[in-house]
């Protein structure tokens, strides 16, 4: 495909972006911006329970050390992380009667998102009848600055290191809302579903993609991870890189391919042109026939339908 320009951009205009709610007992910081991986995986939690653990493991050794503040029990509740409250949790991953389970870690105090977290969404996969595309799920949170210039490298190499510990399905990587997931989850989904009409460059993080991520791609980001069978559907490395501009990377993975859609992450602010979405747009259609089909169960009837396929 022919060279393009495109233009440059940078996050000072999420810099701002939190959302704080007020409660009896304090106040809150339940939504923000930040950058996320999200990877898919088709096997079972008791199957990744020793990919995930490495996963963890990774994630923490990459963030400064004790970022990590509060851990989401299981009755619900947040409190402060200690490393013995995560390593029980990681070892009841395997356990054989674990239908849903999840590992939440924030960099917050309890309640509150931080600049880092760690999020695992796993099921036994056994609702097929139901959900027979149903995947589970890893979501790695950093702040803003893992973008700028100088660590965009550092995170390229996360990617590439988290990507190779297990087989995935799809994932993605970029400029995206936070939030807590089980905690303040209405309220940050109103939020996060208002500044994201705006900001369409900007990931949405939603654990109920997983119904619908097995041997599907989920969204399209700065980075776009396709595992194998997803780019043999898509007619392979070959023709994958003939509908790309040079501008557009790709990287080799043990389990697939990265998809770099250009030197700068996009933000896609439409309020000013949304002019950086150009090469996204071009991943955007290289993927669109293995995209999931579904209705984000938030935000105004619009956004439910079209944000998924808002880069079309």
């Amino acid at each position: 495909m022919p060279s393009m320009t495109v233009a440059t951009s940078d996050h000072s205009a999420l810099d701002a972006l939190q959302f704080h709610l007020k409660a009896r007992n304090g106040e809150y910081c339940v939504a923000r911006t930040g950058v996320t991986l999200v990877l898919y995986f088709g096997k079972s939690t008791r199957d990744l329970a020793p990919s995930v653990s490495k996963l963890v493991a990774l994630y923490l050794a990459a963030i400064p050390e004790d970022s990590i503040r509060s851990i989401l029990s299981t009755t619900g509740v947040w409190r402060d992380f200690t490393k013995a409250g995560l390593a029980s949790r990681l070892r009841k991953l395997a356990a054989e009667d674990v239908d849903f389970v999840s590992i939440d870690l924030s960099s917050g105090e309890p309640g509150n998102v931080g600049e880092y977290g760690f999020h695992f969404f796993g099921t036994d996969l056994s609702n097929f009848e139901v959900w027979p595309r149903e995947a589970c799920s890893c979501v790695f949170e950093f702040p803003l600055a893992m973008l700028n210039a100088d660590q965009r490298g550092r995170f390229e190499q996360f990617i590439a290191t988290a990507a190779d510990v297990e087989p995935f399905e799809s994932g993605y990587a970029g400029y995206a809302f936070k939030h807590l997931f089980m905690t303040w989850r209405d309220e940050a989904h109103e939020w996060i579903a208002q500044k994201a009409q705006r900001f369409i460059g900007v990931d949405i993080s939603y654990d109920s993609f997983n119904e619908a991520a097995r041997r599907r791609v989920v969204n399209v980001s700065w980075i776009t991870l396709l595992g194998h069978p997803l780019i043999k559907e898509l007619g392979g490395d070959e023709q994958i890189r003939s509908q790309l501009s040079p501008e557009i990377r790709l990287q080799s993975l043990a389990s697939g391919i990265a998809i770099i859609a250009g030197d700068v992450p996009p933000i896609g602010d439409v309020n000013r042109g949304a002019q950086d979405l150009q090469l996204l747009k071009e991943v955007a259609a290289l993927t669109r026939p293995v995209r999931i089909s579904m209705e984000i169960g938030f935000g105004s009837e619009s956004f439910r339908r079209n944000w998924l396929s808002r880069l079309d």
